[in-house]
């Protein structure tokens, strides 16, 4: 875990891990292997394997349900969705982001952070899709649910879903999904910075402000 996100490390991360499977496969009784497997294919996404991801996400899904690992499900149906998301296939993230939701809806434990993720994911699906109608319902489901949480551990997500849908949808709404999308520029992870200043810059170009617009790319 301390060399995960390493990238002069990722092969022999993905060597651990790989060894890692090979252990918690000869344990019984036990849910580690489906875990290492989400893990293990999460390492092969980031590294351009993504043949290999999908097989050990559909491989983790499949034995978390055996489980009744209703945890673990979402977990694979997450990753699943972030996939074909990634692969520019959203009508098989949007099977996958559904199934997650009804997933979660049936859970008797709660777990704030794993259900808000689920509705964020379904929004993303859907705004690939092209049914962006539907986006702000399950943005507004995700922010009640992200109110208790730090603000990376959820509300960024959101944050930057209801800017990309605000900001896509023109008119009106614009300049509110601007400030959105400047709120996760300030306080988002890397990754979801990255996101938002692509997301801006791609507002700015619409409007005719390409030098505001180039600034966002520096």
């Amino acid at each position: 875990a301390v060399f995960y996100s390493n990238p002069d490390c990722q092969k022999e991360v993905i060597g651990w891990c790989e060894e890692a499977l090979q252990q918690a496969l000869l344990c019984k009784n036990t849910s580690g292997a489906q875990w290492v497997k989400a893990m293990l294919g999460a390492l092969y996404k980031k590294n351009g394997l993504l043949n290999n991801a999908l097989e050990l996400f559909q491989q983790s899904k499949v034995e978390a349900q055996m489980l009744g690992d209703d945890l673990g499900v979402i977990n694979s149906l997450h990753a699943l969705t972030d996939l074909f998301l990634y692969w520019d296939i959203p009508e098989y993230a949007n099977l996958y982001a559904s199934e997650a939701v009804r997933v979660e809806q049936q859970m008797t434990a709660e777990n704030p952070m794993v259900s808000a993720q689920t509705y964020i994911n379904k929004g993303r699906a859907l705004l690939q899709l092209g049914e962006s109608d539907s986006v702000a319902f399950y943005a507004e489901k995700a922010t009640e649910l992200c109110k208790s949480l730090p603000y990376n551990s959820g509300m960024v997500d959101v944050e930057l879903l209801h800017g990309i849908y605000l900001t896509a949808k023109g008119g009106d709404s614009t300049n509110l999904g601007i400030q959105k999308l400047q709120q996760v520029t300030q306080l988002g992870t890397p990754t979801n910075r990255a996101k938002a200043y692509q997301q801006l810059a791609q507002t700015y170009l619409r409007s005719g402000q390409n030098n505001v617009a180039e600034a966002m790319l520096d």
